[in-house]
């Protein structure tokens, strides 16, 4: 039984958050019943064996904002439990994501069956808009309290620490705390710390190390404990595309190690994450245990950029805003196509530029055809949420030099806008 997450469109009224936190988490609920494993908000890299972190809502600058990206917001999402008895996914809970002035605030579950509600997250925020504390709650008769998580921030704005308590006895009692956090030259961790409280004293720290790609991604996270002995890996996996597809945990066993734990992330064909599948077991012979289907919505109230891109049968077309709904509702999706379908019968040179070198270390060039019409255009840099970097006038065929200067390694899109509008994934390393 397969549900489809499609994307709405509904007319809202919510104000931009005017800061950036550190990280981008993943929305994937919070399991009453279902032991420690509780999370209003997970952490975007994956629950960590024994930090049950619940994350942070992610929050855009006034900056970041200008991507169209930007605009979407999820409403709500299905949950699934696997049925090992006939070997399928079965419907158990719906979960509601409620915004104030454009900020999550609560995440809402409820039993898929009978309607009643099961569990709940409240989120806070301080004076900058950062997330200050994630509260996790369960039905019984009452809200009743369970874990909750404190997150303090350095004068730049990234985390500094991260405070793990447990409702006990009708008071907040500590549990865990991540602290000491290093970053790189990028603003990326690169390590932190963690203690726990334990017989009325902290134990000594635990070590949490991350290691990146040649583009910047995420490739592992290594916890060691007390004296250096690995604990566990978490690995990540990306698409041709920059988009995380799975990752999954591993414990030291002999000479090598034992798998535990895999998620896996689908998206549609413009890159938008509808679903998120968590499997059990030590892999590779995986157990399915429990699927999120997103259901997103775009913030039309709030987008000024006037065109929007939609992804029509594998080829990019800009449309205005009022044709946006009749696209939808043939199965189009808002976005640049993640792979542009190429037609047979176009002739190559369909796109009017190219680009090298791809990837790219310092600069690249955009370079037009001969008989490309390139008077009264530009060319774009954009992020991969569309976010615009840089813009270049066109009026003639020259070639165009674009520096890298200080932009991370990862994906880029080159976009040349005139009567019509082409773009190219670029790379920087």
């Amino acid at each position: 039984m397969k549900k489809t997450a499609m994307l709405q469109i509904v007319f809202v009224i919510l104000v931009l958050a005017t800061s950036e936190i550190q990280g981008q988490p993943d929305i994937t609920g919070f399991y009453p019943g279902g032991g420690e494993e509780y999370a209003g908000l997970q952490d975007a890299m994956g629950i960590i064996p024994g930090w049950k972190y619940a994350g942070i809502p992610e929050i855009k600058s006034l900056e970041e904002e200008s991507g169209y990206r930007n605009f979407f917001k999820t409403d709500s999402a299905f949950v699934y439990r696997w049925d090992s008895a006939v070997s399928d996914w079965q419907l158990y809970q719906v979960q509601y994501y409620i915004y104030t002035s454009g900020r999550l605030t609560e995440l809402l579950t409820k039993d898929y069956q009978t309607g009643t509600e099961a569990a709940l997250s409240v989120y806070t925020y301080n004076s900058t808009g950062r997330n200050e504390s994630s509260t996790n709650y369960i039905w019984a008769g009452e809200w009743k309290a369970v874990n909750r998580y404190l997150n303090e921030y350095d004068q730049l704005g990234r985390t500094a620490s991260i405070r793990y308590q447990r409702w006990v006895n009708d008071a907040w009692t500590e549990d865990r705390l991540q602290h000491n956090y290093l970053f790189d030259t990028q603003n990326r961790v690169t390590r932190f710390e963690t203690i726990y409280w334990r017989n009325n004293a902290w134990t000594l720290p635990s070590v949490n190390e991350h290691w990146y790609n040649d583009l910047g991604q995420l490739e592992s996270r290594v916890a060691s404990r007390p004296g250096g002995a690995i604990d566990y890996r978490i690995i990540y996996n990306y698409s041709d595309r920059g988009l995380m597809t799975q990752f999954y945990t591993q414990y030291p066993a002999g000479a090598g190690w034992s798998n535990w734990n895999l998620r896996t992330l689908e998206y549609d064909a413009c890159g938008m994450k509808w679903s998120q599948t968590q499997y059990a077991g030590e892999g590779p012979n995986w157990t399915p245990s429990t699927r999120h289907e997103f259901f997103t919505s775009f913030r039309f109230d709030l987008y000024t950029g006037g065109k929007l891109p939609v992804c029509h049968k594998g080829k990019t077309l800009w449309i205005g805003i009022n044709g946006i709904q009749a696209h939808l509702d043939h199965g189009d999706c808002i976005g640049e196509c993640l792979y542009e379908k190429k037609d047979p019968k176009q002739s190559y040179h369909q796109i009017p530029f190219t680009v090298y070198p791809n990837p790219a270390r310092e600069r690249f060039t955009v370079r037009f055809d001969e008989d490309c019409l390139c008077s009264q255009a530009r060319i774009e840099l954009c992020d991969f949420s569309g976010t615009l970097i840089k813009s270049f006038p066109v009026n003639d065929n020259s070639p165009i030099v674009v520096e890298r200067n200080n932009l991370k390694s990862g994906n880029y899109f080159v976009r040349f806008i005139s009567d019509e509008v082409y773009s190219i994934s670029v790379i920087f390393k």
